[in-house]
């Protein structure tokens, strides 16, 4: 599923409109796709990588490189195919998908996996709901195993039925970085 919007020439000030009119509809969309779709890319890129401070998945590096514009009358149309960014920017409730339960990753070390990728783990159900664990050893700061320390458990994931995420605006450029990056490359593309 990708996500659009579309930036229109009727849309904007008037001072900024007075200045698109000097252009040709394409010579407008070619300032200001490349521009807009720049902005769309940083912004993408300096949204925070993860909240459980693990290893980044890459995911907003994904999204600025499926990130495309192309024209659309009198403006432009960006558009994001990364999956996921929709979600984000929107929020919701995500359920599982051919699964009873969402893995909710509650350790840095299982951020961007699934359960499967801990081939020893298992299952513990306590009051407090469900996990997928593994056993870990103890280690001293030397690295060597801690004396009468057998295996401990690390709770990798806990089982949820569904989340509730959050919307983010963030996730898009606001309405005036949008105008400031369209004001430059238009004047940039008006005749001098």
């Amino acid at each position: 599923m990708s996500y659009s919007i579309s930036i229109a020439a009727d849309t904007v000030t008037p001072t900024l409109k007075a200045m698109i009119a000097q252009l040709s509809p394409q010579r407008f969309s070619a300032a200001v796709g490349p521009a807009c779709m720049k902005l769309m890319q940083q912004n993408y890129r300096r949204q925070a990588p993860t909240k459980s401070g693990g290893k980044s998945t890459g995911f907003w590096a994904d999204a600025a490189r499926s990130t495309t514009w192309i024209p659309d009358g009198a403006g432009v149309i960006l558009t994001t195919t990364k999956i996921g960014v929709r979600q984000q920017y929107y929020g919701g409730t995500i359920y599982p998908v051919n699964r009873k339960f969402l893995t909710v990753p509650i350790d840095p070390d299982a951020h961007g996996k699934t359960a499967a990728d801990f081939p020893d783990a298992f299952l513990i159900i306590t009051r407090k709901g469900a996990f997928i664990c593994e056993h870990v050893n103890q280690f001293t700061p030397t690295g060597k195993q801690k004396k009468n320390a057998g295996p401990v458990l690390k709770f990798l994931f806990k089982l949820v039925a569904s989340v509730d995420q959050a919307a983010n605006p963030g996730v898009l450029p606001t309405d005036e970085e949008f105008y400031s990056v369209i004001f430059r490359a238009v004047d940039a593309a008006l005749p001098k």
